[in-house]
């Protein structure tokens, strides 16, 4: 029986391995071209312990057919990565200038403060604007962005507020037939 499982095994993975070395024509988006590499890999690993280990040389043709079906992808992440990398740096240079515009009028009594609203709106909406920047680097950046605003920190928006408190006081509080008629609400700033 071990025979007829180990023989059915290696036809799977010469399965597995025509269709690995079919992926680069399909011409798949990348991350559905991973998705399916991952796919093979697995199925070629319960393989493995179903049927029992396969030849080294199918293995090592099976594994260099996914590598090659997996070039595109590769190149997708890096690029993305360098994206990000790049969005990183403009993200840096706006708050640099944030910073300098913000260092440039706290001692100048005759600014020209329209001047000075007009740039701080189109740093702003370029900082709004920009892609993707990794996590852990984009937290660190919004904290300096926040702490060079003229707010010297994050905020959360009035109506923001205004809407979560309109959603529990209309929905949660005090019960069932409540009718919510309205709210009033002042900003300082």
């Amino acid at each position: 029986l071990m025979g007829w499982a180990r023989w059915g095994g290696n036809v799977s993975r010469e399965e597995l391995l025509k269709t690995a070395e079919e992926l680069p024509a399909q011409q798949l988006p990348p991350t559905e071209l991973a998705k399916k590499i991952g796919s093979l890999r697995e199925r070629w690993k319960s393989l493995d312990a179903t049927a029992g280990a396969s030849s080294r040389e199918l293995w090592q043709r099976f594994d260099a057919a996914c590598n090659s079906a997996y070039e595109p992808v590769a190149h997708h992440y890096r690029r993305l990565s360098e994206e990000r990398q790049q969005n990183a740096v403009n993200a840096q240079a706006l708050l640099e200038q944030l910073q300098a515009l913000s260092t440039a009028t706290q001692d100048a009594a005759e600014a020209d403060w329209k001047s000075v609203t007009q740039q701080c709106q189109r740093i702003q909406q370029a900082w709004s604007r920009q892609g993707t920047i990794e996590r852990k680097e984009k937290k660190r950046l919004d904290a300096e962005f926040a702490a060079s605003s003229r707010y010297q920190g994050v905020i959360a928006h009035g109506m923001w507020s205004a809407a979560l408190i309109s959603a529990v006081l209309g929905t949660r509080l005090p019960g069932a037939g409540t009718v919510y008629t309205g709210q009033t609400l002042r900003f300082l700033q």
